[in-house]
Parts: structure tokens; sequence; C-alpha cells
């Protein structure tokens, strides 16, 4: 069977509106594309520095700060952007969510056009390689994936452990997995 080839162009944005937070929930609320990757973090991490991680690549972007909130003691942080492609004008509303507790960090999306999502998420991702590498969160980006990606790839995103064929099919099929060796339950979702 032959490849295919799919285009997809990353956005450039630009903030030319007011925005606020009650517009721009109610804008995510609109959008009709949503999508989402969960990266995992490690336990023991400093939050407050995956937090201002996570605020300079949605910053290296243009694209306008809406709201951030950071708690140490809840383990928690979120941040909240909005903007508008250049070419095409396209809203989009990016939501940055630390756990802590569940040691990821979600990334999540709306806007109007799936390639455009899924071409924003993508660099967002290798961004977030990229500054963890770099600013030591993570050892290596060889293993840094989407929890999805990773289980299957065959290995879990906490600890690295393989896991077996059975385990992957499992998930494959929607069940959520545990790993044997760090006791991580990996969701579908």
């Amino acid at each position: 069977m032959r490849p295919k080839v799919i285009g997809i162009t990353y956005p450039l944005f630009f903030t030319e509106e007011d925005s606020n937070l009650a517009r721009v929930e109610s804008l995510y609320r609109q959008l009709t594309h949503k999508d989402k990757k969960i990266l995992p973090i490690h336990k023991d991490q400093d939050l407050q520095k995956i937090f201002n991680l996570l605020l300079k690549v949605g910053g290296s972007h243009q694209i306008k700060l809406v709201s951030k909130e950071f708690s140490a003691e809840n383990k928690y942080g979120k941040i909240l952007y909005y903007g508008l492609t250049k070419v095409k004008k396209q809203k989009m509303v990016i939501v940055f969510l630390l756990r802590g507790v569940e040691q990821s960090i979600e990334v999540e999306i709306a806007g109007d056009n799936e390639e455009t999502i899924t071409a924003l998420l993508a660099e967002i991702e290798n961004q977030l390689r990229v500054i963890f590498t770099k600013e030591k969160v993570i050892k290596s980006g060889d293993k840094f994936h989407e929890m999805k990606t990773s289980v299957i790839l065959g290995y879990c995103p906490f600890c690295g452990a393989n896991f077996d064929s059975a385990q992957q099919e499992d998930f494959i099929k929607g069940n959520s997995i545990t790993c044997e060796y760090c006791d991580k339950v990996i969701n579908f979702s």
C-alpha cells in the first residue's frame, strides 16, 4: 500500500481584539473542534518550575495570555491563552492544565480547523520536550511522548517499564491499564 501524504500547516498567530476570561471561556464552548495531549511528569518535580516553563512555551507564540493560576498546595495550575491565526483569522483557545497529583500536563486546543489544531499540538509537544530536556525536568526527550503514544510504543510514560502486548491490546480497546512496576494507572481517555 502506498503511503498517503497529508499536508498540515502550522498556524501563525496574532491577537487583534481584547479578550477576557468570560469571553474566551464562552468561545471555547462554541468552537467546533477540540483535541488534547496528556503528557507525563515524574513525581517529586518542582511544579512551580514546570508551570513557569508552560508559560514560557505558550508565550513563545503570539497569543494572548488570558488567565493563569497556580497552587503549590493543591498541585494544580491552569493557563488559558487566546489567539487568532494570521492568514485565515481563525480563533483558537489553548489551555494548559498542570495536575501534580495525577503527574500530568494536559494541553488542549479548541478551534474550527482540525488540521491547525493538530499542527499546533505537535509543535507544543515538541517545544515542551526540548525545554524540559534543556531545563533537566526530564532526562531525555526520547521517551517523552503523549501518554497514549507511550503505551502504544510499549512503555510506561511514568517509569519507562515495558508493557507486554496483551496490556497494549487491552489499552487500545479503550481499557485502563496499570503499570506493574510503578503502580500508575493509565487511562485511555
